[in-house]
């Protein structure tokens, strides 16, 4: 079922003495939360490639909590176009269709495509508001993005990092209450938050570059030095 994926995703099934060699090294008896973490360290396209290392691993990918689709990735995808076989709006369905659980970080980069909406990404925002969300980046080069107002309900986001993107919040936003860490690169700031300051009580770390229409950017962040 994974031949969709072409040449970037290798899911045929080990050979049993493959699986033996694995399993008699340690790999396939590593504990849960040592197993987590080395998923959660590396790039999709890796992480799938996990899947012939043993048994236990053949699904386990499809629980990860960090999903990252780097720009190597995405680039690699965006030959194929968006909605081609093996473009780059369709694997990412695939492998969201597929996993199971809570996702705590999300990193996608956004190359350049001829779209005529972020629809897709729309929905990806919103299926992922739903997962404990805590670590989102979304690096855009393609034309700006309009944040979609799922985005200002993931309240456990612990870091945001933002680019080439239109921030215009729902008027009750009030603000990240847990955010500890922001970068925002290139982003317009379209109108005034209804006039009141974001509440970022748990911020530590700000970064602004590029970014248009600024001073309707107003928040409060008592912890910032």
């Amino acid at each position: 079922m994974w031949q969709c994926f072409g040449r970037y995703w290798v899911f045929s099934h080990p050979h049993s003495a493959r699986v033996t060699i694995a399993e008699e090294n340690g790999i396939g008896n590593l504990s849960e939360h040592l197993s987590d973490s080395v998923l959660e360290r590396l790039p999709i396209r890796d992480i799938v490639r996990t899947s012939i290392l043993s048994k236990k691993w053949r699904y386990k990918w499809t629980t990860t909590r960090a999903l990252v689709f780097d720009e190597q990735f995405s680039n690699k995808l965006k030959i194929h176009g968006a909605f081609g076989r093996y473009g780059f709006i369709r694997v990412i369905n695939q492998v969201l269709l597929i996993h199971k659980g809570s996702i705590s970080k999300f990193y996608l980069y956004i190359p350049i495509l001829d779209l005529d909406n972020f629809l897709e990404v729309d929905q990806w925002l919103l299926f992922l508001s739903t997962k404990g969300l805590e670590d989102l980046t979304l690096a855009n080069s393609s034309q700006p993005y309009q944040l979609p107002f799922c985005v200002f309900s993931c309240f456990q986001l612990r870091k945001l990092e933002l680019t080439r993107c239109i921030f215009k919040p729902p008027l009750k936003f009030e603000g990240f209450l847990f955010l500890e860490s922001l970068v925002l690169i290139n982003i317009d700031f379209r109108t005034q938050v209804g006039g009141t300051e974001i509440n970022l009580p748990q911020l530590k770390k700000l970064t602004m570059r590029s970014c248009i229409n600024a001073f309707n950017f107003q928040i409060k962040a008592t912890q910032l030095p």
